[in-house]
């Protein structure tokens, strides 16, 4: 491993302990490292202050061409096994916002069995608008195309519903009428940027609400607290199927509901350990683990 790659790690990773951790070496020795690369490059790529540490400008400058060197190497390599007949390497999968990923255990686990010389790496809780080329292959999308640099490939339509616990519901009442939900207990989601999700009608109508009486930045959190009792919560129909049949949520104002796609997201041109995944997880049934 070149000092280089120790050194984008760092720059990725945001601090000596993460990206040690990430490459399963000493913190001391990525610091070594990096030193290294300084001393040999003549500039100052890393500001240290204590534990944390910032790029320099020309850090950013440097981090930024390796990743786009990196990738386009990874990239003819994975190309060379796939024209020797095996597709091989590491796919970068990433997810917008924490609890997207209860959807992917069951296809990934099949992936890789099906195709042992590729490993997977699912990492949730990242901005889609900001990542940029040879960060990540792959990005779950729930909704519509976020970046536009992007190519996507739809798996399937997802139906977003308004659902709460028996026991909210009975303390609290049923609401009869859209309007009535602005007399009841909500749970927001929020984005990767912190920002509330909006409820929307089947025709893109948003909903006026009430403040929300707790919010949180993961669907499956959001669910957590709905099986609680805390409120009325926007779920996906997929995840709470078991949820729905055992009557521990119940389906509140049927009528209101939205369909979003849940899509795959890449940069053009993917590598050939890419396009395996993807051929993979368009062919995937992914809803039948809910109807089972």
């Amino acid at each position: 491993m070149d000092d280089r790659r120790v050194f984008l790690a760092v720059a990725d990773a945001g601090s000596y302990q993460a990206a040690a951790h990430r490459l399963q070496i000493a913190r001391t020795t990525v610091m070594r490292r990096v030193e290294a690369l300084e001393a040999e490059v003549g500039l100052e790529l890393v500001h240290r202050s204590g534990r944390t540490i910032a790029l320099t400008e020309a850090g950013h400058h440097l981090a930024d061409g390796l990743r786009n060197l990196y990738a386009r190497q990874d990239k003819l390599e994975a190309n060379l096994r796939a024209a020797a007949g095996e597709a091989a390497g590491t796919i970068r999968l990433v997810g917008p916002e924490l609890g997207t990923g209860y959807g992917l255990v069951d296809p990934v686990a099949a992936f890789v069995e099906a195709h042992p010389s590729i490993t997977v790496h699912v990492e949730l809780g990242r901005d889609l608008r900001a990542l940029r080329p040879g960060e990540f292959d792959v990005a779950l999308q729930l909704g519509h195309r976020i970046n536009p640099d992007l190519l996507a490939c739809v798996l399937f339509q997802e139906r977003m519903i308004l659902a709460a616990s028996p026991l909210y519901l009975e303390a609290f009442g049923i609401p009869e009428t859209v309007e009535e939900l602005a007399q009841h207990r909500i749970v927001e989601e929020r984005d990767a940027r912190g920002r509330v999700v909006p409820w929307r009608l089947a025709d893109g109508t948003r909903i006026t609400l009430p403040a929300g009486a707790v919010s949180a930045n993961g669907i499956g959190v959001v669910m957590g607290l709905a099986l609680e009792g805390v409120g009325i919560a926007r779920l996906p129909r997929s995840l709470i199927g078991r949820a729905l049949m055992e009557v521990a949520l119940e389906v509140v104002l049927e009528e209101v509901y939205s369909e979003d796609p849940v899509s795959m997201v890449y940069f053009p041109g993917p590598s050939a350990a890419t396009r395996a995944f993807l051929d993979f997880m368009t062919k995937w049934d992914h809803r039948r683990r809910w109807e089972a």
